[in-house]
């Protein structure tokens, strides 16, 4: 059954600005890099003003962070619809299969992503999302407000520990080493391929997690 909250006009109004902002900015990415991209150009095309887009992302690459919790939100809800807390492994290969194929559709995204971990010196902001940016980044989403989002690190280490507790990885696994293992995989397959090879993201995703898997296995193996 379908469940259903209110919220406030207001609340669902800033949460539509604020979304509408970044898949804005997302779509000019097709076309120039991040560094490129004006706030003017940006606030002319949702007509709004650069106050209010500063009142949401201070910085423009608060724009990739907030993209970042939003990711994390979208693939455990589809990972929570496919598999439930039934395999952990399963989990991860869907989470990074959704991935291939969202990047799929702006390969930018990804390598944006990739640059701005390399050059920060700084530990990323990552502010609440209320139910509202939830529903309206996802309106078909049944029930997303209810998935909270988690660090990268964390959301690899909870399927992990989960895959350990159903026998899918030995008892002895490293979670920390493995959730590194996977986020490596997650950054490096995309770094190689995006630019020139694009369409073997997925199916490298997939082999890459396969060989992961093994050697946990073989190297844990009691």
């Amino acid at each position: 059954m379908k469940t259903t909250i209110r919220i406030p006009l207001r609340e669902r109004k800033a949460a539509k600005t604020k979304i509408s902002i970044l898949w804005t900015v997302f779509d000019i990415l097709k076309q120039k890099p991040l560094t490129e991209i004006s706030v003017k150009e940006v606030c002319e095309m949702i007509m709004i003003s650069d106050g209010t887009f500063y009142n949401y992302f201070p910085k423009k690459s608060d724009l990739l962070t907030y993209f970042i919790q939003l990711w994390t939100i979208d693939v455990t809800w589809y990972a929570d619809r496919k598999f439930g807390n039934e395999s952990g492994l399963g989990r991860i290969e869907v989470m990074l299969e959704k991935t291939a194929q969202q990047s799929m559709e702006n390969i930018y995204i990804m390598g944006e992503i990739i640059s701005l971990m390399a050059l920060s010196r700084e530990m990323f902001d990552f502010p609440a999302i209320s139910d509202a940016e939830k529903i309206i980044a996802f309106p078909d989403k049944e029930d997303i407000f209810k998935v909270e989002p988690l660090m990268l690190h964390d959301l690899f280490a909870f399927n992990i520990e989960l895959a350990v507790k159903l026998g899918e990885l030995p008892e002895k696994t490293d979670i920390m080493l493995a959730s590194l293992s996977v986020a490596s995989i997650f950054f490096g397959v995309p770094l190689l391929l995006l630019q020139y090879k694009p369409e073997l993201l997925e199916a490298t995703y997939k082999e890459n997690l396969k060989l992961l898997w093994e050697s946990l296995r073989i190297k844990y193996k009691s």
